[in-house]
């Protein structure tokens, strides 16, 4: 981050105004050059064990840079997409450590802290320690005033509020994500813009705003082209596919189901196959072609508890009891609520929140007395939709880098 022209002293006096105002073009030269040697760097560390890896960042100064922990923080974020909580942490913590290490003006040095200290705590909320998450956050913040005689320089200042507002999402507390989510599109680095309208997106999905989101995705996806990472378009074709069905336009989705489809098979992983399946049968059962929806459902939901997914298993089977007890099929959707049951006494319930366990209960228990009707049986599917969301809309869009 420093300046490399000059003196000791003309450097020293260089970095203290260059962390008070923005960079210049000179800085930014230094900047892409930082990220490279880190990027050099990362790949030596990451071929070591994780204990090698903390020795050596001590060790050898050359690693403690502020590049190297914001590219620490990207393989953190990108973890925790990927579902690899334990090993997001691990680069949280190498993050923090090389942070506070990094050869940097104190108020700058705090704020690089500060970003580290929010990815360690969306690494805690990814493994379900949310107490642990809000600390991390909290402590975050205050290092981030703490270091406001300085300017963040090429921290994206936007990130940390994102990573919030997936804590907000775990906590259900959906209105403070989306304020976060706002405030972050006024001050987000260009390179994260469209990240935080696909995210808004399917923030505004699993807060049962689907119109909303359809119109926000449609928005990011005039910037969205062939250039951007396969990952991110994938994300953004599940998102709108599945706002898409939810907000009662099948026939929409259908025109983007195949390009989901395709995404998910190059660029996607298993449980990406399944659920692009999983949407074939939403869009099978709104466009009324029953028996394809049945067929499609039931493939859904026996590979998404092959795959312990309980809560994705759970919504799936409610859907196919809907359609089951649309068809007059009530000894089939008694079968469907007693694998409901079986679903939610199995080992992994507790990955079930207690409102949608006490939904599937009283579910399985007024269809064992023959007292819902098929509207009634539609009208708990989407109750336990909204006890939890949608969990094939994707939050975790892990960071674009433009050097």
């Amino acid at each position: 981050m420093a300046s490399r022209k000059g003196s000791p002293e003309d450097s020293r006096a260089d970095q203290v105004r260059r962390r008070i105002l923005p960079p210049d073009d000179d800085e930014r030269i230094n900047i892409r050059e930082d990220r490279r040697e880190a990027r050099r760097n990362g790949e030596r560390l990451r071929a070591l064990p994780y204990r090698e890896q903390t020795a050596l960042v001590e060790k050898e100064e050359e690693l403690q840079s502020w590049a190297l922990a914001e590219l620490f923080c990207d393989d953190s974020a990108q973890a925790v997409a990927d579902g690899r909580a334990a090993e997001a942490l691990q680069s949280a913590k190498i993050a923090l450590r090389v942070a506070g290490l990094a050869r940097e003006e104190k108020s700058w040095r705090t704020r690089l802290e500060s970003y580290a200290w929010s990815h360690l705590a969306h690494a805690r909320r990814a493994l379900g320690e949310q107490s642990e998450a809000e600390e991390a956050f909290r402590h975050a913040e205050t290092l981030w005033m703490e270091g406001a005689a300085s300017h963040p320089g090429p921290l994206d200042s936007a990130r940390s509020l994102r990573l919030e507002s997936l804590l907000r999402k775990a906590q259900r507390r959906f209105k403070e994500g989306l304020d976060l989510l706002d405030r972050a599109q006024t001050i987000a680095h260009p390179a994260e813009e469209l990240v935080i309208r696909i995210q808004k997106g399917a923030f505004l999905g699993i807060s049962d705003r689907w119109n909303d989101a359809v119109r926000e995705l449609l928005r990011a996806g005039t910037a969205l082209n062939a250039r951007h990472p396969p990952r991110l378009r994938l994300d953004f074709s599940f998102n709108l596919l599945i706002c898409l069905i939810h907000s009662g336009n099948p026939s929409e989705a259908e025109k983007i189901l195949g390009e989901a489809r395709k995404l998910a098979e190059t660029h996607g992983n298993e449980v990406d196959r399944i659920r692009v399946r999983w949407q074939e049968a939403r869009v099978a059962a709104g466009l009324q072609r029953t028996q394809a929806a049945l067929t499609a459902f039931a493939d859904a939901r026996s590979a998404l508890a092959g795959h312990g997914l309980p809560y994705d298993a759970a919504l799936a089977t409610f859907e196919l009891a809907a359609l089951h007890a649309e068809q007059g099929q009530a000894a089939k959707v008694k079968e469907l609520s007693r694998e409901l049951a079986a679903l939610i006494g199995s080992p992994p319930a507790e990955t079930v929140a207690r409102e949608s366990q006490a939904t599937i209960k009283l579910f399985c228990k007024l269809i064992e007395k023959d007292s819902l009707n098929p509207e009634q049986v539609r009208r708990f599917a989407g109750d336990f939709l909204k006890t939890a969301g949608d969990p094939s809309l994707r939050l975790e869009i892990w960071p674009l880098r433009a050097d």
